[in-house]
């Protein structure tokens, strides 16, 4: 089921999560600029993003969400864009996400940003779209924004989870010759997608590179090397 809301707080109780809400200061009618007031046609509503999401999740993805966006007074403050975006994309709402991101694009206050690109990539990644999740990696460099590691952890976890072991390996070795410096979860992340494709042997060489790059192994690189053995029928050595 949906996310239930309550006023100040989100709690997903199929996952039995509190996920709460960041909010950014929403400017009164009074703040906005006249260039931008000028224009305004429609009733305009200081909602927190609290409520934007609420009234967004209330509609299905094919009715007018831009409508309940183009009344939010928020939109006059960039500094809203990428809460926004990380809160509806923790819901897991998809086409919503989708929705809002295409209106928020099309906004001129609005100025692309890494995280926005990170968190809904991370998104296309947990609903298995990894065509999508590649698409957002092009896209985001044409927008003159530059992956960093983030970036590139989701789209190997992205590869990760639909068995695309090789995209994977690739991904992340281009991520070095980009010159951005692998983390713990980046090896985390193509080790699992080694091993959770039947590839020990990719996963344990991953192991490898991590420990002779100076970057040590933590639990969570421990379980995902027992179950990459055990997924390869390597009993014996897990």
């Amino acid at each position: 089921g949906a996310p239930t809301w309550q006023p100040g707080k989100l709690i997903d109780y199929d996952k039995g999560i509190y996920i709460g809400s960041v909010e950014r200061e929403v400017p009164s009618l009074n703040q906005i600029p006249k260039r931008y007031r000028r224009k305004l046609t429609k009733e305009q509503h200081e909602w927190s993003i609290t409520e934007v999401i609420r009234r967004v999740l209330a509609l299905k993805p094919w009715e007018d969400i831009d409508d309940v966006l183009n009344h939010w007074v928020g939109r006059f403050n960039r500094k809203n864009f990428p809460v926004l975006i990380k809160e509806i994309t923790k819901t897991g709402a998809l086409e919503h996400s989708v929705r809002v991101f295409t209106w928020m694009k099309n906004q001129r206050l609005y100025r692309a940003r890494n995280d926005i690109y990170n968190d809904m990539i991370r998104l296309h990644s947990r609903h298995h779209r990894v065509d999508k999740a590649r698409g957002l990696f092009y896209e985001m460099q044409k927008w003159r924004c530059k992956p960093d590691v983030e970036t590139y952890d989701a789209l190997i976890n992205a590869h990760g989870r639909v068995g695309q072991w090789q995209w994977a390996t690739n991904i992340f070795d281009d991520m070095l010759r980009a010159g951005v410096p692998p983390s713990q979860s980046s090896y985390n992340n193509l080790i699992n997608a080694c091993g959770s494709s039947g590839q020990w042997k990719e996963a344990l060489k991953a192991c490898k590179r991590m420990i002779d790059n100076g970057v040590g192994p933590d639990l969570v690189t421990h379980n995902i090397m027992l179950s990459a053995l055990k997924n390869g029928g390597q009993y014996g050595k897990a």
